[in-house]
């Protein structure tokens, strides 16, 4: 390898273990250099294996170490972020088809309430008491001819009574008044 491409903490732990090779029992220890290829060391020291790795590459491994557990932390926030942005929308849409249901009752109750309105305008606009009176003919088969007839009446609400008057005859009648509509009754 070139000298110029060597790092100076390299320089320093090969020297250090060329040391510690030369003299087989250092403060009774045996350490021996097994591999240096790849700019690490595998150092073996009484049996033991160890790797040696220059400061700047400890470095490196120890911010990537920060940085990784930063992505994680943030991607931990993010996961309870999204949990609850999918409970807030899961609430929101039952909201929502709570809120369109009670829309479209409330516009139903509504359309009966003008109705129901409607029916009492119409109701009020009738006249309680009437008075009721018509005209006709009735054939009398004894002369073969046709007789007037005077039909009168008057209704209290619903209920009428009515007298019919000709020559010789009268009577009366008793009847009631039933709205009908297109849609059913009353």
């Amino acid at each position: 390898m070139h000298a110029s491409r060597l790092n100076p903490l390299a320089a320093i732990a090969g020297a250090a273990l060329l040391v510690a090779v030369t003299t087989p029992s250092l403060f009774g220890q045996r350490c021996a250099v097994i591999d240096s290829s790849g700019g690490n060391f595998l150092v073996n020291i009484n049996g033991q294996t160890y790797l040696a790795v220059p400061l700047a590459t400890a470095k490196e491994a120890l911010k990537a170490r920060e940085e990784l557990s930063a992505a994680l932390s943030r991607a931990q926030a993010a996961d309870s972020l999204l949990a609850c942005y999918e409970r807030m929308n899961a609430a929101y849409e039952r909201h929502f088809r709570l809120q369109s249901a009670l829309i479209e009752q409330t516009q139903q109750l509504y359309a009966g309430y003008r109705q129901l309105a409607q029916d009492y305008r119409r109701i009020k606009g009738e006249a309680f008491f009437r008075f009721e009176a018509g005209v006709g003919a009735v054939r009398d088969h004894d002369r073969d001819e046709l007789m007037p007839v005077l039909l009168v009446g008057s209704s209290i609400g619903r209920l009428s009574v009515w007298a019919f008057l000709d020559r010789r005859d009268s009577g009366f009648i008793f009847g009631g008044n039933l709205p009908v509509r297109w849609g059913g009754l009353f």
